[in-house]
């Protein structure tokens, strides 16, 4: 049984939310006022339904006491009014470490009230995810003795569905940690004097792999994420060029992802490197779009071939008009652009429907296939004939 305090001014709205709440079988109380709040409320209380604007103690207060009183409780926000506020209410709780359980617009009924509790203790809360510190010289160690790995993410045709590429990402197997993501070493290395050498394991791992994917798919690419520090190595382009046509790789076989917000601390050194990349014939894709500070004139100025939608707006564009609006947007101007247009994030059908219907042009996420070992992406190509095939 979870505890729940239903949060809102309307005290007939109120009860009936706390109603709902116990005829499911939870305990329940309601507050109408900063001062039942402050009396009702408890470090055991485990969901508080919340109304966002209410006299004398609106909703944003709230999300603020619970951030700086560390409570473990989770939110569903409920409001009458502007959905964008709605939407602004829940990145900020979110920013805070709050679980958002669900947001919800007025009038609400039974159904959505019990789904909303049902999400408790299925979604972590951004920033809950366990920090795990490593050093440089834990990071030089591991990739001495090759600790590191590559999985792979396939990317699939949303017309027709054939598989178009493979995204190569990078994996440490961590001998106390388990498997750890980028996210964990990666700032470390992209600032230390390791940042070349992990690029390199990296290319040349897509290397060796590459020729057994091609007698699967002969057309398929491979995208390689690029660090921001190697968009300012003058000779990469000609290196890469050089390494890949000795392995019998053609360069259009390679996309290199870049995140959008790398190319703008020295724009004029970028624009050297991503122009003779292009010129050499590798495919650039601009990676995360959506979530950085790039201008419409750096679209138009660098050479990208492929605009990738950032996951973030992806996995929340059915139930987020404002998330949805951002993914047509971005489709519409990836394409008149003369772009390719591919969607991360996609983990459920009615995404993978949704993306297809914008115009998208590719799709990747765990519905369509998780990142794997090589040795998985064999079985996964076996048992998905249909996206293997060349079309």
């Amino acid at each position: 049984m979870l505890q729940l305090l239903i949060v809102d001014d309307e005290a007939d709205f109120g009860d009936f939310v706390a109603e709902a709440a116990r005829e499911l079988g939870h305990d329940a109380e309601t507050a109408s006022s900063d001062a039942e709040f402050s009396a009702k409320y408890t470090r055991k209380t485990d969901i508080i339904f919340l109304d966002l604007f209410m006299p004398g103690m609106d909703g944003i207060e709230v999300i603020r006491f619970l951030s700086d009183n560390k409570s473990r409780a989770a939110v569903v926000l409920m409001s009458g009014h502007n959905a964008t506020i709605l939407n602004s209410a829940r990145e900020l709780a979110e920013e805070h470490g709050i679980e958002v359980l669900a947001v919800l617009e007025k009038p609400i009924g039974i159904d959505e009230i019990a789904g909303a509790i049902a999400n408790f203790g299925q979604r972590k809360p951004a920033g809950s995810a366990r920090r795990i510190v490593t050093s440089i010289d834990e990071i030089r160690e591991a990739l001495d003795r090759e600790a590191f790995f590559l999985v792979y993410q396939p990317q699939i045709a949303l017309n027709g569905g054939q598989l178009i590429g493979i995204e190569a990402l990078l994996r440490w197997r961590h001998p106390e940690h388990g498997v750890l993501s980028p996210s964990v070493f990666m700032p470390i290395i992209e600032t230390s004097e390791l940042i070349g050498p992990v690029t390199e394991f990296v290319i040349r791992r897509v290397c060796r792999d590459m020729p057994e994917l091609h007698r699967v798919n002969g057309t398929m690419h491979v995208a390689i994420n690029l660090s921001a520090n190697s968009i300012f190595d003058i000779d990469f382009p000609d290196r890469l060029d050089r390494y890949v046509r000795m392995h019998g790789i053609e360069p259009r076989q390679i996309v290199l992802e870049i995140t959008e917000t790398a190319v703008m601390s020295d724009l004029a050194v970028s624009l050297d490197i991503l122009t003779r990349l292009r010129m050499r014939g590798f495919e650039l894709s601009i990676d995360d779009f959506g979530i950085g500070y790039s201008s419409m004139e750096q679209l138009v100025r660098i050479p990208f071939s492929e605009l990738k939608i950032d996951q973030k707006f992806v996995r929340n564009l059915v139930k987020n008009a404002e998330y949805r609006a951002v993914v047509e947007i971005s489709t519409t101007l990836g394409h008149n652009l003369g772009m390719t247009v591919i969607a991360e994030g996609v983990e459920d059908e009615e995404t993978l429907d949704a993306i297809r219907a914008i115009g998208c042009d590719e799709g990747q996420g765990y519905w369509i296939g998780r990142p794997m070992p090589i040795e998985d992406l064999r079985t996964w190509l076996a048992n998905n004939s249909s996206a293997a095939s060349t079309g």
